[in-house]
């Protein structure tokens, strides 16, 4: 016999199907009972235990997880656990206490400018062929006074005639100058050019006394501060670097500890020390003199203990000779800043520095200020404004961990120059609001309110006052709504209806703005939904008019961030009526959709059941329809996705399926239907709930519809049978036709199925056509104009046709399970759906991979047709019919085989055995005939199998 299948003998071949009794091998099954899942891990984690279930289903706890802790290692651990504790204090109590890394931060984005600016320096831009006379100098000095003399006669002579002043700078351009001085510094001290490292530090801080550009003097001072700060630095650790001492008991010099005292300090870094400080005491102007020895402070260390305080006192009244008021407000900011890095109980210095302050208010309103304001062109609320970092950081300095009677001297010394000067009235009040403690705040917040009434609006704005107010009322922890607290409520309610009488009369919307996007939170925080109410309409009333709501957006949705992070609880959200109308506010389509999205998602992650609810569920409702009337032909992709997935998250939040409410549930699936039909992940759900609806109601029934449930599970078909048409991808519509029709046969409608099915299978040569359609189109492209792209675009083509034959394949094979079970329609003759798939197969569709067809064309093969076979009673008009569409497919499948190469042919041979012995009668002749070609080409490539041979004999 030949090793391929000729065609010559293809008649000579018959599939003959075997006859099968379904009952029988149900009496052989052997059930086994069972208390332990056959999945379930063998170890479990039991109270932190690991337990491990033996054979006998014994539990033995694992005695290296049970052994408790030997003594030493619960000793270290409490230690441990201590120190951690320890820390955590000290971390909490430090955060009250703002440090000047996070407010410089804030200084340098506030106060800019766009004006030129100037900065005078010989250490800029250095002359090229200028020589180091400095360096020749030193080399010729023998003695250590000769170098001290030379060194302070270098200092005293400044380079003027190096001095070079660059004007019409920007802001980025000064910043830039700045760096350079900052690096000079380094690469002076690194050269050991130490003089030169104290004038550049000279240099800089003579640019304080600068007030030009005035706006952007603060920002100034940050960026000076920082060179003074690396040069301190510098100075510390070189002097500290030199000092060794001999500790008790030991003969070798070692560094000096961390917390060293001044008795340990060697002679010679006193020496040394002693002569920076008189370098920088010869320095001749004021300013500089001050911020340079304020930079070397803690160097006093190397001196005397107590040196350091007595410095700081010294160096706060030395400020009083400095003219000009911001000048001196700021210099007392950087020696109260330098004291509080050296020491933090250092805290008597820190007052002085407040009363200097408050001193130098008094030159605010002289007619120099005045003067100075005029030829800045600036307004006097701007210039005040200006005081703000320095009040704050002393404030902040004075009050830190003190107790309300020490915070009240404070607070009276602040009202009293307040009182005095109305002029700085405003600036004190938000200084202290934003230096003092919160809870300290809070009790005296109607004192403030009293305050801020009686301040002037044309020396510091009020709306910042209110809000910086209200930021203090919710930034304290310890104001937590308290219902059993009706004193403290009722003096709430009063505090926000005294602001809020003025608030709400600001003509300006912006402050208005301001204040709301605060006190809303201080109301949600504190009141009911009567109060949140009121205040939501109050803001929708000053927004509307003129459109003014779509200059706030950005607030807008700060304050719905706001509602939804203290209002969780949906009922309440939504029975206030000004929050949908607030809603409406947001008209732009990519804000509009954010908000929303944040709604969803809050009530998505809600725990809580709103099926009842219709309130909420219109609401989400009326939200999801919105968003999805959003989507366009422009929607991107992945926002498409993000929508769809978000509405199939809130229509699968209704899954309680009742008895007495199957109707409801019908009802709401289609107008989903109606609100969602662009959407076809969406649309494919409903499907998918309204098939498992009427599965769930065949199952409420106990399996036997009345007239009633089976009117109502037609109603489910129809609902799939006319939605699944408008999905547009065609494998989704293959998989709920399948989906559809087996729900349909199960619930008895058969004439529903039959329809399904038949749709079915018409759509499965339109996939083949739109990717021919879509490739014949990138081809054409491709050759007009070469893309790489479109190129890329037509292999995924090619790839996704390839995947769409594999998906048939499985696809067929679950069809032919439906297509056992359901009886012909005798309107259409026998086996018409059969047919209608062998059809497809053989003539409709264009099969690339050969294969793929000849793995369906089997499966079509051993489709056993008893169903049919009892329904029609053996009829020999039925088995001819079936015969020869077995004999048609039959042919084509050895055709195909026919075909492949020898080594393939052999697997494949293979597989049709095996369904051969599987589905076929051996006994007849013609099939034993086909079974011994396959038996031959199996063996030629050594496929066979000792199981083969043990079946066909």
């Amino acid at each position: 016999m030949s090793s391929s299948v000729e065609k010559n003998s293809l008649n000579e071949f018959k599939w003959v199907s075997k006859g099968r009794c379904y009952a029988r091998p149900k009496l052989d099954l052997v059930k086994v009972a069972s208390n332990q899942h056959p999945l379930r891990p063998l170890v479990e984690n039991v109270q932190g235990k690991d337990i491990k279930q033996s054979d006998s289903q014994s539990s033995l706890i694992d005695p290296l997880s049970a052994a408790s802790l030997d003594p030493l290692s619960k000793m270290v651990a409490q230690i441990s656990i201590k120190e951690k504790q320890e820390k955590i204090k000290e971390n909490e109590a430090k955060i009250s206490f703002e440090p000047w890394s996070l407010k410089k931060n804030a200084i340098l984005a506030r106060y800019t400018t766009v004006e030129k600016l100037s900065i005078t320096s010989s250490f800029l831009n250095p002359i090229n062929g200028a020589v180091n006379t400095k360096t020749m100098a030193q080399k010729s000095m023998t003695t250590m006074s000769d170098k001290i003399k030379n060194r302070l006669e270098q200092l005293d002579q400044f380079d003027e005639e190096n001095m070079q002043e660059m004007v019409n700078l920007s802001q980025q351009d000064y910043i830039k100058r700045i760096d350079e001085l900052n690096n000079a510094l380094l690469n002076a001290w690194n050269e050991d050019e130490k003089v030169k490292s104290l004038k550049i530090v000279i240099q800089c801080s003579k640019l304080l006394a600068d007030t030009s550009v005035i706006q952007f003097y603060p920002s100034k001072f940050v960026l000076i501060t920082d060179i003074l700060d690396t040069f301190g630095k510098l100075v510390y650790e070189r002097i500290k670097s030199k000092s060794t001492y001999l500790a008790p008991g030991s003969s070798k010099p070692q560094p000096l500890p961390e917390n060293f005292t001044a008795d340990i300090v060697p002679a010679s870094a006193k020496e040394t020390c002693r002569n920076w400080f008189f370098k920088i005491a010869s320095i001749r102007e004021l300013l500089p003199r001050i911020y340079v020895e304020a930079a070397i402070l803690k160097c006093t260390n190397f001196l005397s203990d107590e040196s350091v305080s007595k410095s700081i006192n010294r160096l706060i009244s030395m400020t009083s000779g400095i003219g000009d008021p911001l000048v001196a407000a700021y210099a007392n900011c950087y020696i109260c800043r330098v004291g509080i890095s050296i020491d933090t109980s250092l805290r008597e210095h820190q007052l002085l520095s407040l009363n200097n302050l408050l001193f130098v208010f008094k030159q605010i309103s002289n007619e120099k200020v005045k003067k100075l304001i005029t030829n800045e062109k600036i307004d006097l609320r701007s210039y005040i404004e200006l005081y703000c970092p320095a009040i704050d950081w002393i404030l902040q300095s004075v009050t830190y961990n003190r107790n309300n009677d020490y915070l009240k001297e404070v607070l009276n010394k602040c009202i009293e120059v307040s009182n005095a000067n109305r002029i700085v009235n405003g600036l004190l009040i938000n200084s202290m609001m934003s230096s003092f403690e919160p809870s300290y705040i809070c009790q005296i917040a109607a004192d403030i309110v009293e305050m801020i009434k009686d301040s002037d609006e044309q020396f510091f704005p009020k709306h910042l006052l209110f809000r910086n107010l209200a930021m203090c009322l919710v930034f304290n922890d310890h104001e937590v709504k308290n219902k059993e607290n009706k004193e403290k409520n009722k003096q709430d309610l009063k505090l926000l209806n005294d602001v809020w009488k003025l608030v709400t009369k600001f003509e300006d919307i912006g402050q208005y703005m301001m204040c709301a996007e605060i006190w809303i939170e201080f109301t949600l925080k504190n009141f009911t939904k009567k109060e949140i109410n009121t205040l939501i309409g109050d803001i929708i009333k000053h927004v509307q008019p003129d459109r003014q709501f779509e200059n706030f957006y950005p607030q807008l949705q700060s304050i719905v961030s706001k509602i939804l992070t203290y209002v969780t609880d949906y009922n309440i959200l939504f029975s206030m009526d000004k929050f949908m109308q607030f809603l409406n506010l947001f008209q732009k389509d990519s804000i509009k959709m954010e908000v929303y999205k944040s709604i969803l998602n809050g009530f998505l992650k809600s725990t809580e059941d709103f099926n009842d609810d219709i309130v909420v569920m219109n609401s989400i409702m009326q939200i999801c329809k919105s968003m999805h009337d959003y989507v366009n032909a422009l929607t991107l992709d992945d926002e498409k996705r993000e929508i769809s997935n978000m509405i199939c998250s809130f229509i699968n939040r209704i899954e309680m399926i009742e008895k007495d409410k199957i109707e409801q549930y019908l009802s709401f699936y289609s107008d989903c239907r109606a609100s969602f039909s662009n959407l076809d992940s969406v649309i494919s759900l409903l499907i998918h709930k309204v098939n498992h609806l009427a599965y769930e109601t065949l199952r409420i029934v106990n399996y036997n519809h009345s007239r009633k449930t089976g009117a109502f599970v037609r109603a489910c078909v129809a609902f799939s049978f006319i939605t699944i048409p408008s999905l547009t991808n065609p494998i989704m519509k293959l998989k709920l036709y399948l989906e559809s029709s087996q729900t349909a046969l199960i619930n008895q409608c058969l004439s529903q199925a039959d329809a399904f099915l038949k749709s079915a299978i018409s759509l499965i040569p339109d996939i083949q056509k739109q990717i021919e359609m879509q490739q014949t189109a990138l081809l054409n492209q491709s050759s007009l104009n070469y893309d790489g792209s479109n190129l890329a675009k037509l292999s995924s083509s090619m790839s996704s046709l390839s995947s769409i034959e594999k998906f048939l394949a499985e696809y067929v094979s679950n069809m032919m399970t439906t297509l056992l079970l359901i009886p012909d329609n005798p309107d259409q003759g026998v086996l018409y759906l059969l047919t209608g798939v062998v059809n497809l197969v053989l003539k409709n569709f264009q099969w690339d991979n050969k294969e793929v067809k000849f793995n369906i064309l089997i499966e079509i093969l051993k489709m056993a047709i008893e169903s049919n076979d009892t329904l029609y009673g053996s009829d020999p008009k039925f088995i001819k019919e079936l015969n020869k569409m077995i004999e048609s497919v039959l042919d084509e499948v050895l055709n195909i085989l026919n075909n492949f190469a020898p080594a393939k042919q052999s697997s494949l041979a293979l597989e049709l055995l095996n369904r051969l012995v599987a589905h076929c009668d051996l006994t007849s002749k013609n099939t034993l005939e086909l079974a011994e070609h396959l038996w031959t080409l199996s063996i030629s490539n050594k496929q066979i199998t000792k199981l083969h041979v043990r079946f066909i004999l």
